[in-house]
């Protein structure tokens, strides 16, 4: 007879619990969707695992599942984008290795080590027109036979060089090894 009379009560709770875990889900879903679409993929593992342990949602699940094999994807493209930069920093072709990362999308944009990187290209890119422009401005003088202005020049260059393999360097030291791991 007790038990009758509990019934709608806890009819009620059941009914309330429902709609309070349906509607967790219904937002969980909505913001997941958006980072996803921000190409946010570690936010949305993160903002749905513990739901998913906890509710089991399928809808949830394939969300989950999504954003695991786009990050799986960013990260062979990121892996793929290093190997390319450091084959062309190898062979010193700093313009072509600034275009390759600029042209990737976003996503790869936001790495630390990628901007790291594409600061120290720049350096060396910047670095490289100097010592062209010193040797220009040394044959210049060679060619005037101003032998003091192509002297200063080529110790300009001689400096230039030095700080440039020091770049150089600096790009195959730690800032590439954060790149690929």
């Amino acid at each position: 007879h007790r038990d009758l009379h509990s019934f709608p009560t806890r009819r009620s709770s059941d009914l309330a619990r429902r709609e309070e875990r349906d509607a967790l889900i219904e937002t969980t879903s909505a913001k997941a969707q958006a980072l996803i679409g921000e190409g946010s993929y570690d936010q949305v593992i993160s903002l749905l695992e513990p739901v998913v342990a906890q509710y089991d949602d399928p809808s949830l699940r394939v969300v989950l599942e999504r954003a695991r094999k786009e990050r799986h994807s960013e990260q062979l493209r990121l892996q793929s984008v290093l190997a390319t930069l450091q084959q062309l920093t190898a062979l010193q072709q700093w313009e072509e290795a600034i275009s390759l990362l600029e042209q990737q999308p976003a996503a790869v944009h936001e790495n630390d080590a990628i901007r790291s990187a594409l600061a120290d290209l720049h350096e060396a890119n910047d670095a490289e027109a100097r010592i062209l422009q010193a040797a220009g401005t040394a044959y210049a003088a060679l060619h005037r036979a101003d032998l003091l202005a192509a002297h200063q020049q080529t110790e300009a260059i001689r400096h230039a060089q030095n700080i440039s393999r020091l770049e150089v360097q600096n790009l195959g030291g730690p800032g590439m090894q954060n790149l690929s791991s």
